[in-house]
């Protein structure tokens, strides 16, 4: 069962906002979309994309996970490019970006596309880095595990793909 949250951070003036990720999904990953995104996961998955555990699309991203069934993590909202965070604690650690055209960002489940969190953002690029912890402690056909997922969004016109740490089972 989803959970669907519409939360506008343009009305707040912090300079961060933070999230709980912690729903079900399937077949190993799970989607950062923007609302009006046709998502189309035939299309991504790519050996390279695979390997990155990341697949990127015009406004969405598809984030692979360790485990087969459950999302466990944080998303934060800022509004200027953070400070790379120390690499070493992170099993695997990727930076993108996606264009969100609509002003909604959407995190979504894995079939079904079920919408666990919706955020309202001034339209345009964002800059995106998932650090991901906890991987070789999880298994991949188990539903859970004890992989984290923490996500930074912020506004940025550099959305080019680029693995920082590469995790290898």
């Amino acid at each position: 069962m989803s959970c669907f949250f519409l939360i506008n951070c343009n009305t707040h003036k912090t300079k961060r906002m933070n999230y709980k990720l912690d729903f079900g999904t399937g077949h190993n990953q799970f989607y950062l979309s923007d609302k009006s995104a046709v998502g189309n996961d035939r299309t991504l998955w790519s050996n390279e994309e695979f390997k990155a555990r990341l697949a990127v699309a015009e406004g969405f991203l598809a984030i692979g996970i360790e485990t087969y069934g459950n999302v466990k993590g944080s998303l934060s909202i800022l509004k200027s490019k953070p400070e790379l965070e120390d690499l070493a604690k992170y099993d695997h650690v990727i930076k993108s970006g996606m264009n969100l055209s609509s002003g909604v960002l959407q995190v979504l489940d894995c079939p079904f596309y079920n919408v666990e969190l919706e955020l309202k953002l001034e339209p345009g690029s964002y800059g995106v880095i998932v650090y991901s912890s906890n991987l070789y402690n999880s298994n991949i056909d188990e539903d859970e595990g004890p992989s984290f997922y923490k996500i930074v969004i912020w506004p940025d016109n550099d959305i080019e793909t680029k693995v920082l740490k590469q995790y290898s089972n």
